[in-house]
């Protein structure tokens, strides 16, 4: 069995469609999945990648808002 440790990088572009790695990282982890591999991770990276997914998403949102407000659609 393989072995693998994911971190905050990889389950950042698995997650955002529009991270330009986010092709490969989808592809390897189907394949993991497919091949059984064991994904390892730590606490840390973890709680590193929910922070970086909350930020990130608080900005496009805060984009969406300004967007919305000056009326540009």
């Amino acid at each position: 069995m393989k072995s693998v440790f994911v971190d905050t990088s990889g389950f950042y572009a698995f997650l955002d469609r529009d991270d330009r790695f986010h092709a490969d990282a989808k592809r390897l982890f189907l394949q993991a999945e497919s091949e059984g591999w064991m994904l390892l991770t730590s606490n840390y990276v973890v709680h590193e990648s929910w922070a970086l997914i909350q930020a990130k998403a608080l900005v496009k949102l805060l984009i969406l808002e300004r967007i919305q407000k000056n009326n540009r659609f």
